[in-house]
């Protein structure tokens, strides 16, 4: 992989979207928003420039993970342009992982004093059933990137272009 001076961190509750947003029969798959096209620009444009690379924390996936046969054949465009996001992100050198037990202790240690305490104490929100979902949930999640992360879906056939991104000032296509 490429090799930065400096990582940014960035942490996410959701992958970021690819044209994979909504619930619009006529826009799955099309929809015309993709924070993972303006933050692969802002990768190439602005931070490998500057000798950074970006680090992603993901929470949970948005639809790439869903298994074929379990969803509604409308989402198909919307959990294939998801997962080709994941790709996308990759090949611009972006790091993508599921949150670690640090990762959740450094995020806990920015909030207020009882929730630091409750934290610290295993006390509710954070008692050992819940913190062991957590654990289960960030293992899947950290599968889900590796699996759908990939520059090809298990068929072969994941075009890495992205043609309602290309052409605007912050584009995906490459010189």
């Amino acid at each position: 992989g490429r090799r930065h001076r400096h990582r940014l961190l960035l942490y996410l509750t959701y992958q970021p979207c690819h044209h994979s947003g909504g619930h619009s029969r006529r826009l799955l798959g099309e929809h015309s928003t993709s924070c993972t096209s303006l933050l692969c620009a802002f990768v190439r444009e602005v931070l490998h420039p500057a000798g950074v690379g970006l680090d992603l924390r993901v929470a949970y996936t948005y639809r790439a993970h869903w298994e074929e046969g379990g969803y509604d054949s409308k989402y198909e465009p919307a959990v294939l342009s998801a997962r080709r996001g994941l790709a996308l992100l990759r090949r611009e050198g972006v790091a993508l992982q599921s949150l670690s037990p640090a990762d959740w202790a450094w995020l806990v240690s920015h909030c207020d004093a009882p929730t630091r305490d409750a934290w610290a104490r295993g006390a509710p929100p954070f008692g050992a059933a819940v913190a062991g979902e957590r654990s289960r949930l960030d293992a899947f999640v950290s599968t889900a990137l590796v699996r759908y992360g990939g520059d090809e879906d298990e068929t072969g056939a994941m075009p890495l272009s992205c043609e309602p991104c290309a052409g605007g000032p912050l584009s995906t296509t490459r010189d």
